[in-house]
């Protein structure tokens, strides 16, 4: 439907790119984090998305409550009837704002929490203390019963750490995400790519994954052990440019968060509308699908991969159709564990 009809479903919006955590995996360079969206294009933005009929927004950074107005875009949203998603590592919200974030009634905040031991989330986000900053405010965040989700992405450091706090998480009814992926800075930097797993380290989790996540197991299950070619050449790669777009502090759109070298148009000098239907990258972008991937039609894993634009583009210095080797390692990992998994079920 919506790459027949391309709909900004959701949109992501950096309100400022300064951050104060220096996370060594990010994929935004520390240099670039400069900007703060100026208040009035802020607004301009949340009015054009409401006569586009948007239902969502996600206000992001940097760190977006760096920004001096971001309760002033919260209410905002919140008038044009957006559904409002913050992603934050809540260090720097001050108690008093808490009780301003129930009125508001943000739908969700998502927390970036790497483990439960202070010196080791501390070493990921090389900020002294932040640990304790972030727990002390999901509890108080908690005992508003405002809703947020934990993520918890896994690299080297805290690979042996993370499923506490997923435990944590669950003995305490909130939603929790991990993942190991990660991706190459936007400048084709990939100094920050020596934090990922390698591929036993990868192998180790996905055991562990397969075990313990009931969702995972559910989605095996339902696989069938033949794939329809046919079906899946016509599929698009993912929904860049179809159904959400991502806008930065200095007013640059892109398809998504990670894609910053691809830049689509500016709303300083363009309206929303004007560049999601006249873009010509965003155009070119709709037509693309898996048929242009044709060593990934030949392959036999293509059931447990995520091809994925960016992962490409970042790591290849601009190339998108040059298709990066650690994933296509980690979709075999998956297929050969997963393949393992349903064969001792149906014994």
């Amino acid at each position: 439907m919506f790459r027949e009809i391309p709909t900004i479903f959701e949109l992501e919006m950096e309100v400022t790119s300064r951050c104060n955590e220096r996370c060594i995996h990010c994929y935004i360079p520390h240099e670039s984090k400069l900007f703060d969206i100026d208040k009035e294009l802020a607004f301009d933005i949340m009015d054009q998305l409401k006569e586009l009929n948007t239902l969502g927004i996600t206000m992001t950074g940097g760190e977006p409550f760096l920004h001096q107005d971001i309760f002033d875009f919260l209410h905002y949203a919140r008038k044009n009837d957006l559904q409002i998603t913050i992603l934050s590592n809540v260090t720097t919200l001050e108690s008093d704002k808490i009780d301003e974030l129930k009125k508001i009634n943000v739908n969700q905040i998502q927390i970036s929490l790497y483990s439960l031991k202070p010196d080791e989330h501390d070493s990921i986000t090389e900020v002294a203390g932040s640990q304790k900053r972030t727990m002390a405010n999901i509890e108080r965040l908690l005992e508003s019963d405002i809703p947020i989700q934990i993520s918890c992405p896994v690299m080297r450091l805290n690979k042996n750490s993370y499923k506490n706090v997923l435990k944590w998480a669950l003995d305490n009814k909130v939603r929790a995400h991990t993942d190991f992926v990660m991706m190459a800075k936007t400048n084709y930097d990939t100094s920050n790519l020596k934090n990922r797993l390698n591929l036993y380290e990868v192998r180790q989790l996905i055991k562990e994954i397969i075990l313990y996540d009931e969702g995972y197991q559910a989605e095996l299950k339902l696989k069938k052990n033949e794939v329809s070619l046919d079906k899946i050449k016509n599929q698009p790669v993912c929904g860049a440019g179809t159904n959400f777009l991502c806008i930065t502090a200095d007013g640059n759109l892109y398809p998504c968060a990670g894609w910053q070298g691809y830049t689509l148009g500016n709303v300083n000098k363009k309206k929303l509308k004007d560049i999601w239907v006249n873009s010509e990258k965003l155009n070119y972008l709709r037509k693309i699908n898996k048929s242009q991937f044709p060593q990934c039609l030949e392959c036999e894993s293509i059931d447990y991969c995520s091809l994925c634009f960016v992962r490409n583009f970042n790591e290849n210095n601009g190339d998108m159709f040059k298709v990066n080797e650690h994933f296509c390692s980690v979709a075999k990992l998956n297929r050969e564990l997963a393949e393992s998994y349903k064969s001792e079920l149906s014994l």
